[in-house]
Parts: C-alpha cells; sequence; structure tokens
C-alpha cells in the first residue's frame, strides 16, 4: 500500500468525486469493524435512518478548503433503487446535512461495482475535462478504487477496517484520515490507522 502525500497530486486535480456512506457521512455509534451501508438494511425509511447519520469528523472543512482551492466537488453514490427514487433519496441527505452549497454536483447511481468508474469516464467527456485532472476518493476497493483505476482515474482509498482487498493488489494509494485531502491532518474519531485493511468484508 502506497500512503498518499496531498502535496504531489491534489494540485493537478481539477474535479474530486466523492463516495458517500463512509467518506461524507457514517451511522452514529457504529462499530468500526461495521461498513457504513448495513444502516439501511436496519433502518429503512428516511425519517428512521437521517437522524442516527453524522458528518465525518473533518469533511466540512476539508471540502470548504478544495473548494476555495477551485476544484469541482461532486459526489456519487451506488444505490439498489431506480434512478429517481435513488436520486431524490441522495437529494434529500444531502440537503439534510447543508451540503448543496458545497458540492457542485450529486448523482446517485446504478449499484454495480463498475458503475462508477463509468459514471466519471462519461461525465468528464461532457465537462471536456481529461482524466488525469479528476480524482475519485473512497472507501470501497471495489465499488471506489477498483471501479476507478480500471478507467484510468486515480483513485484514493480510506483506510478503515472493514474493506477486504484483492490479495494480488499493488501500489494502492491510501489516506489515513479524509482530512489529508485538505492538507489539514488531524487525528479524530475517523481515524483509521490503528486498523489493517482487508478485515472480513468483500465490499
Amino acid at each position: 500500500m502506497q500512503e498518499f502525500d496531498y502535496s504531489l497530486v491534489m494540485h493537478k486535480k481539477r474535479v474530486v468525486f466523492f463516495d458517500g456512506d463512509g467518506i461524507i457521512w457514517y451511522p452514529r455509534g457504529r462499530k468500526k469493524e461495521t461498513p457504513p451501508y448495513l444502516i439501511y438494511r436496519k433502518y429503512k425509511k428516511e425519517r428512521d435512518y437521517l437522524p442516527r447519520l453524522k458528518l465525518a469528523y473533518g469533511i466540512v472543512k476539508t471540502l470548504k478548503k478544495l473548494k476555495k482551492e477551485g476544484k469541482t466537488l461532486i459526489l456519487i453514490s451506488t444505490m439498489p433503487y431506480d434512478s429517481v427514487k435513488a436520486n431524490k433519496l441522495l437529494d434529500n441527505k444531502i440537503r439534510y446535512f447543508k451540503l448543496d452549497n458545497i458540492f457542485h454536483e450529486w448523482y446517485a447511481i446504478e449499484n454495480i461495482q463498475e458503475a462508477k468508474g463509468l459514471f466519471m469516464v462519461e461525465l468528464l467527456k461532457e465537462k471536456n475535462i481529461l482524466k488525469k485532472h479528476a480524482l475519485i476518493v473512497g472507501d470501497s476497493y471495489r465499488y471506489d478504487y477498483l471501479s476507478a483505476k480500471k478507467v484510468n482515474i486515480e483513485a484514493l482509498l480510506l483506510e478503515n477496517p472493514y474493506t477486504k482487498i484483492f490479495p494480488k493488489a499493488k501500489n494502492i494509494k491510501t489516506i489515513k484520515n479524509i482530512t489529508e485531502l485538505g492538507g489539514c491532518i488531524k487525528i479524530g474519531e475517523d481515524d483509521w490507522s490503528k486498523y489493517p485493511l482487508g478485515m472480513k468484508r468483500n465490499l
């Protein structure tokens, strides 16, 4: 695994994509080895799961700093619903956390492993932005990191205790804390550095 140095690459990026669950928000009081998305299996309705979610430590400050630097911030989240319902649920979540004035765009997409990579390629084409000027930050090796790498988009994986990676995978770029993206490294409740990658689940 290759620890990421913010100063080496981030200044070249024009667009930064973010995953939602586990990166921007996560369930309150959950065990660190429990994947964030499991909350939606227990609580099916918005009125039940929204109050049980909280923003990740330092994420608002980090996003604001990146936006001030001129980055276009886009959130993409896979959801097991039709497009209309999925985008409405994501829009409600963005507005619940008052992130609609921070993110430039947000999209809910098909819940398959390749979806984010393919979606980013098409969106970058529409915006006439080269892939080398984009980056995605996620907590799932398969849905975020590998999906992006397969289409030659740079990716960062947030180290966590619930993601399992392929045994043969090499040169994986990781960060220990989301605040590293803004150059304001600070250890907080979302620091996963004491946990090894590769525990239990195949995300």
